[in-house]
């Protein structure tokens, strides 16, 4: 048997090993149930193109043995056979990683076992399948012999090749490469929340060249593997999904503080938002205008703690408009009472409205935020 023989006969033994697991799995389902519901439907995929790998492996096996002229049906049939034995095993790759991915329940509020063997079989299955695409190809190629001489030829100029190749497919061959390493070390996983060119959002999906964030208004941050290992970048889920929140508010010196830790208290206790591990109120910055509070408050993930951090300084600035409007920020300043002007004759002006005297304040207090007054 020639070499086009072997490969008609390994091909038609691999289809027909294929078809027996098909009809193994069909039969002995219940036994193997979770795999079968995985993959059941996948290896219903294999079932014609190995029946049909069989049928045309042993129909050529007797016409090559009855000396049959098959002219030029051989290179047809090489290229037939290697490109269909290659998407047969990318397909068998395919369906291992996605029986393997379903049995990962993301949905769990604690999910970071699930999404780093999501992330990793995501990334492998696709690199995985590219490297056999290459070597079917190539070796598809190989089979024809004037190709085979130039490939003899290419060989002996390897290192110029390889130089000119590298050169050109500097960026791909580099994110490539760095895809096996998030693979590997994984810096970001799948469903991750980050911080990435100042924007927040999710990591939608990874390629074998580039990670695809899903942003906070549905906007799509498409990211090259370079950049995430070259520039530093907030992973909020590296670890964990729980996180800390802050929420800031500038006050008067007059504001009770005691009081306020004592509303916070009772603001996240009424909501469901918060997963009862942190809540502290403290005075972080003072001025000779205002003094500055922060909120912290904690949550079982960054979309909750944004929505309690938001829920959080509502119910503050209500509590100060309501209870303590003399703690919320003014502007004071004083006025030399000899650079004012004064009426001559002493007496108050027909249409004032003020009482007696008050155009000799020395101190005035305007309202209004730090730097300027309120408009």
């Amino acid at each position: 048997m020639d070499i086009l023989e072997n490969i008609i006969y390994w091909a038609g033994l691999v289809g027909s090993c294929a078809f027996v697991v098909f009809l193994l799995m069909q039969r002995f389902g219940a036994a193997i149930g979770q795999v079968r519901r995985a993959a059941g439907g996948r290896l219903r995929e294999l079932a014609v193109p190995a029946i049909v790998a069989l049928l045309a492996g042993s129909a050529l096996l007797i016409r090559l043995s009855d000396g049959a002229n098959t002219g030029g049906a051989r290179p047809l049939l090489r290229v037939l056979v290697g490109f269909g034995a290659t998407w047969l095993v990318a397909r068998l790759i395919h369906i291992a990683m996605d029986s393997m991915i379903q049995r990962q329940d993301v949905s769990v509020e604690d999910n970071l076992r699930a999404r780093t063997a999501l992330t990793q079989y995501r990334v492998l299955e696709r690199i995985a399948i590219i490297v056999v695409w290459g070597l079917g190809t190539a070796m598809v190629m190989w089979t024809f012999p004037g190709i085979r001489a130039l490939g003899s030829g290419l060989l002996a100029s390897a290192g110029i090749v390889g130089l000119v190749l590298g050169l050109a497919a500097q960026r791909t061959i580099g994110n490539f490469l760095a895809g096996i390493q998030i693979a590997l070390t994984q810096p970001v996983r799948l469903d991750d929340a980050v911080v990435i060119e100042d924007e927040w959002g999710w990591i939608e999906d990874i390629t074998t060249t580039y990670v695809e964030v899903k942003l906070w208004d549905e906007r799509r941050l498409i990211v090259p593997f370079t950049t995430i290992l070259e520039k530093p970048f907030q992973n909020w889920t590296r670890t964990r999904a729980d996180i800390i929140g802050s929420v800031m508010l500038w006050t008067d010196h007059s504001v009770n503080v005691a009081e306020m830790r004592k509303v916070l208290q009772s603001i996240v206790e009424s909501t469901d938002l918060w997963d009862g591990r942190v809540v502290v109120l403290q005075v972080v910055e003072s001025s000779e205008r205002a003094v500055q509070l922060r909120a912290l408050v904690s949550a079982a993930n960054s979309p909750r703690c944004w929505d309690l951090r938001c829920h959080v300084r509502e119910k503050l600035l209500a509590y100060l408009a309501e209870e303590q409007a003399h703690a919320l920020p003014r502007l004071r300043g004083e006025l030399d009472s000899s650079q004012m002007t004064r009426p001559s004759s002493g007496a108050r002006a027909p249409d004032s409205e003020g009482p007696p005297g008050r155009e000799d304040a020395s101190e005035v207090e305007v309202g209004g935020l730090p730097g300027g007054p309120r408009s």
